[in-house]
């Protein structure tokens, strides 16, 4: 279990990558921090890298929705990717979690 202090600060940089996608690595360590499992990987056809190669990994977005759904606390659904992230995050923040 981690401590509060630890899933704040995780909370904290989850906000700063917005719209990103990190590794399916990164984002178990994250999911560490709140004891949930983050999403698997998938690939984003439509979003390439320097080299031309396709992205693959998770959103930060989603990644945030499964913290929420596996601690059972409840978010506003929104639209946009940045406003979803926000709006787990501040369910969180609003839970006492972090």
């Amino acid at each position: 279990m981690h401590t509060k202090t630890q899933r704040s600060i995780v909370h904290d940089e989850l906000l700063t990558l917005d719209h990103c996608v990190i590794s399916g690595k990164q984002a178990q360590i994250y999911a560490d921090a709140f004891d949930a499992t983050a999403p698997q990987e998938v690939e984003y056809p439509d979003a390439h890298r320097q080299d031309g190669k396709p992205v693959i990994g998770v959103a930060v977005h989603t990644l945030a929705e499964a913290i929420c759904r596996q601690m059972h606390i409840t978010y506003v659904a929104q639209f946009g990717k940045g406003s979803q992230l926000r709006a787990c995050c501040k369910a969180l923040k609003d839970a006492g979690i972090c």
